[in-house]
């Protein structure tokens, strides 16, 4: 077979198999805006949410736009989304992508008092293919300062749209339109990839001994006196979750406890709603009897004007039987609804705040992993110039 028709045929599969892969998907709803005017395509998504954090919310869209290919996220409540921050991407196989945000955030506040702050990262045609491919499962927000910040693992019930924005873009964006600083590699994935950088091996040259170097002994106390403290502040984030846990606990235990009260309330109102019915029935009972007694005690020419009136007094006491049957059945089923309905909102707020633990222990170890890879590196680097110094020293001397 021909090289070209070889590569058609490779080309006509691959365009096939992304047809395929995003048949059915309705693109129309979550792309605000898709125009070329010029050499430069203005692709825009529709905000979509990412998740949601004790009371704050984190929204996230995609632009291309002249100056480049953006990541733009919402912070409604939440972190200050700082230039220079970072935003770390990480899919199922825990590979990451990170990307910084190149302006001052964008602040304003709502009615209700709430801080919003909008800011974007510039990123890359090849990171918008890598998430349309990859099954990303949670963003992470970076402070450039501390370190620190909340991981946003993406919740089943959002996941799907998440992953489906991701699709829409990459099918709808032209990268023959798109700036060129946003077509070649901006991710800073070299700062954050977990790999560690080895000072060189081997024997130093001139067979000096870097162990009695008062330098080098004076640096291996600072990294004890280091590693100490570095314990010290794992401890205590050990002690910070196990207060988070217990306190989690107790929610939970209110939270049932209040739930149960709940229950029984509606229980309570549901026999007092019984009791009421048959107060009512014996009341229409006794009015019966009354009207029968009367009609016994009254003179034999007004027998047919006392049947008419137990007549009458009988079907007014059915009619009050019914009514009271028809309320009692009205107020059982909208007890059992709102109880249903108050057992949701607790088990809710419950599987967010299993939610929430799990990205607090994922950001106390990726701070924990960032602060040891950095004491590592410094240590090394500190003793590799310690080695050279004495090599120059003594071949000064020699």
């Amino acid at each position: 077979m021909p090289k070209h028709i070889k590569t058609l045929a490779l080309v006509s599969i691959f365009f096939i198999g992304s047809i395929l892969q995003i048949q059915g998907q309705n693109c129309s709803s979550i792309i605000a805006e898709n125009s070329s005017p010029g050499n430069i395509q203005k692709l825009k998504t529709n905000s979509k949410q990412l998740a949601i954090r004790s009371g704050s919310t984190y929204e996230f869209r995609l632009e291309n736009e002249s100056s480049g290919l953006y990541m733009v996220v919402v912070s409604s409540g939440g972190e200050k989304l700082n230039q220079e921050d970072k935003l770390v991407f990480e899919d199922v196989k825990k590979r990451k992508k990170v990307y910084a945000f190149t302006d001052m955030a964008d602040y304003k506040k709502l009615s209700s008092g709430m801080p919003v702050y909008t800011n974007r990262a510039l990123v890359d045609v090849g990171f918008v293919k890598w998430l349309a491919t990859s099954k990303i499962n949670r963003i992470i927000l970076l402070d450039q300062m501390t370190g620190k910040g909340p991981s946003l693992t993406f919740p089943a019930n959002r996941a799907t749209g998440v992953f489906d924005v991701f699709k829409c873009f990459n099918q709808k964006l032209d990268p023959s339109k798109v700036n060129p600083n946003s077509t070649g590699d901006n991710s800073l994935n070299s700062g954050i990839s977990g790999k560690r950088n080895t000072a060189s091996g081997g024997k130093s040259g001139g067979g000096a001994n870097p162990n009695n170097d008062p330098e080098v002994q004076g640096l291996r106390k600072d990294l004890a006196q280091v590693k100490t403290e570095l314990r010290a502040m794992i401890e205590k984030e050990r002690e910070k979750t196990a207060k988070f846990k217990q306190q989690f606990a107790d929610e939970v235990a209110a939270s049932r406890e209040a739930a149960t009260e709940q229950k029984n309330k509606y229980a309570q109102e549901v026999l007092e709603a019984r009791k009421k019915a048959d107060e009512e029935i014996q009341k229409s009972l006794a009015e019966q009897a009354d009207a029968v007694k009367l009609a016994k005690e009254k003179a034999v020419d007004e027998i047919e004007k006392i049947n008419l009136n137990v007549k009458e007094a009988k079907q007014a006491a059915a009619k009050e039987v019914q009514d009271a049957k028809l309320k009692s059945a009205e107020e059982v089923a909208a007890a059992r609804e709102k109880a249903a309905l108050e057992l949701a909102a607790v088990k809710e707020k419950l599987d967010a705040a299993k939610l929430e633990y799990v990205d607090e222990i994922a950001s106390a170890r990726e701070s924990s992993k960032l602060e040891l890879q950095k004491i590592q590196e410094e240590t090394a680097t500190t003793i590799k110039e310690a080695r050279e110094k004495a090599k120059e020293e003594k071949d000064k001397t020699a």
